[in-house]
């Protein structure tokens, strides 16, 4: 007989963005809306052009989950991973 998994399962929902830049506030909040209608749990976020940590602090409050920022250079144009407030990721280390 099969053990019973359903108990060591957790569903959840993933999406990627390439944004070509999040620094529009009114494109930034139409990529948070769709978020939360989908009710994506793990949102990775590529090509934000977000480069200081004031614009990150800021971003960060207009999404009511956790989010980790990679801050861009001239080579690189930044990526960041939101977690919505449903999921509660657990870091181990950095």
């Amino acid at each position: 007989m099969a053990a019973d998994r359903s108990k060591d399962t957790i569903d959840f929902k993933i999406v990627s963005f390439n944004c070509n830049g999040l620094r529009e506030k009114a494109k930034r909040s139409r990529i948070f809306k769709l978020c939360d209608i989908n009710s994506y749990d793990v949102v990775f976020l590529q090509e934000t052009h977000i480069n200081t940590l004031t614009e990150s602090q800021r971003w960060e409050s207009e999404w009511p989950g956790k989010c980790f920022w990679s801050h861009g250079t001239s080579q690189s144009r930044g990526v960041g991973i939101l977690f919505s407030k449903r999921f509660k990721p657990v870091v181990d280390s950095v």
